[in-house]
């Protein structure tokens, strides 16, 4: 039986890297900003995301979007 690969999960607090740039409030973060996940929702496929810089945001990503860093 073949069907989607796990997807990644990821714990609260723990750091992560962008897998792809995301556009947030007229900013583009590149991939490879890191943030730390500060809120993983209940489902675990979305996450609260927390970036300081290039400016300080906060922004809903899912796993997809995410890698383990480092």
């Amino acid at each position: 039986m073949t069907g989607a690969p796990p997807r990644e999960e990821f714990e609260e607090f723990s750091s992560v890297a962008l897998a792809h740039a995301v556009k947030h409030s007229g900013e583009t973060l590149p991939a490879g900003t890191v943030g730390v996940i500060v809120h993983r929702h209940a489902d675990g496929i979305g996450y609260e995301v927390e970036f300081d810089l290039p400016t300080f945001s906060v922004i809903t990503l899912s796993a997809r979007e995410l890698a383990r860093y480092p």
